[in-house]
């Protein structure tokens, strides 16, 4: 009896030894961090944090602190994927909360100019919190950049209810506003945000072409000497309709919508397929492309056949190699023209494989084609059930 409990009194001693030591280690390793940082040596400094997690991997701060460098470091999209990770991984805490990982993704996402994968999350995010600024800005911004200017402007108008002093949720305002032909009103949200935030250079050139454009040009050349610009910096159109549309892609928005919907449709057979709406079977496909590990780039052109429907994605696999993934809804036996326009469109788009989901039988031919193609992974009607 004395023995055993001699050994679980050394036991005990051995782990506050241990966690003493790990204690110790941690304290040692935020201070390096610290002096890292400090010095600007973000390689070792991103070696450090990665030292950290390793010793508590749930704790989300490290993360935090880890994307925060990769960010300092220009790393953005490693940023990302560790938020992404977060997300994953349901490493959160009381401060850092699922809702501020998704505000960094929508942040970086536009700084990269990644406008389709921002969306994406400004809406998870605004589902995630209706009154949310960053999510409302961002979907203002970016439906106006897809031309919907009253749907922008209902986004921006709730944003700066919730957060008047947010200069970024002012300035699209304005642009929104400009877009929509309404100078008076523009000039008092681009007042607004200049008067938030005055060494912004976006917010001062459009407030003084705008200044310029009403007829205030002493004023407006003012500000462009700010910021070492002249009048002649400013293009005679632009203030001309659709200054959020300049230099950005078109999108489908109701596709991403789609994408990212909570609405859980349940399907017990490939059948029902034919009776979604465009918008669902959007859901369903983007369903089947995470559970077979893609991660979609962009939407490719959808082309109506007499027989069948197309829809095409081109996507990323784990590696980041690009594939064609394409869906066709048919209920006739797939023929062998289709698999050879297929493969004509995965060259022209450098896609080394080919990701074939559909709602029939192969025919005789087309089966010969794909034995001949290695590049083709096919999911047929049969096997199709598994990922509904």
């Amino acid at each position: 009896m004395i023995f055993i409990l001699i050994i679980g009194v050394l036991f005990i001693l051995f782990l506050l030894i241990l966690f003493k030591i790990k204690g110790d280690k941690e304290k040692r390793l935020n201070k390096e961090l610290f002096e890292k940082e400090k010095q600007k040596n973000f390689s070792e400094a991103i070696r450090i944090v990665e030292q950290l997690i390793h010793l508590r991997p749930r704790f989300a701060a490290y993360y935090v602190d880890l994307a925060r460098i990769q960010e300092k470091n220009g790393n953005l999209k490693e940023s990302i994927k560790i938020f992404q990770k977060m997300l994953e991984e349901n490493i959160y805490s009381s401060l850092i909360t699922k809702e501020k990982i998704i505000e960094n993704i929508v942040r970086l996402s536009l700084i990269l100019k990644d406008y389709e994968y921002a969306f994406k999350n400004a809406w998870v995010l605004w589902k995630i919190n209706s009154k949310n600024v960053t999510a409302l800005t961002a979907l203002g911004r970016l439906f106006a950049s897809q031309g919907q200017l009253d749907k922008a402007g209902e986004f921006l108008f709730e944003a700066i209810k919730y957060e008047p002093d947010n200069p970024e949720s002012r300035f699209f305002l304005g642009l929104c506003l400009l877009d929509k032909g309404d100078s008076k009103n523009a000039v008092v949200h681009l007042e607004k945000a200049y008067e938030l935030k005055n060494n912004d250079k976006n917010i001062i050139f459009f407030l003084a072409a705008l200044y310029i454009h009403v007829g205030r040009k002493e004023r407006g050349l003012e500000l462009l000497s700010k910021i070492g610009e002249s009048i002649n910096s400013v293009p005679q159109k632009i203030l001309n309709v659709g200054i959020l549309k300049q230099g950005m892609p078109s999108f489908n928005l109701e596709m991403l919508k789609s994408s990212v919907s909570d609405k859980k449709i349940k399907i017990r057979n490939v059948d029902e397929l034919f009776g979604l709406s465009k918008e669902d079977l959007y859901g369903v496909i983007k369903k089947i492309i995470t559970k077979v590990g893609l991660t979609i780039k962009e939407e490719l052109k959808e082309e109506s056949k007499d027989v069948f429907s197309e829809i095409n994605f081109l996507c990323y696999d784990k590696n980041n190699s690009i594939v064609l993934f394409s869906f066709i809804k048919t209920t006739s036996d797939l023929g062998e023209i289709p698999l050879m326009e297929l493969l004509h469109l995965s060259e022209t788009k450098k896609a080394f494989k080919i990701f074939l989901v559909f709602t029939s039988q192969l025919s005789d031919s087309a089966f010969s084609f794909i034995q001949k193609n290695p590049s083709f992974t096919v999911i047929d009607k049969n096997k199709l059930i598994r990922f509904l």
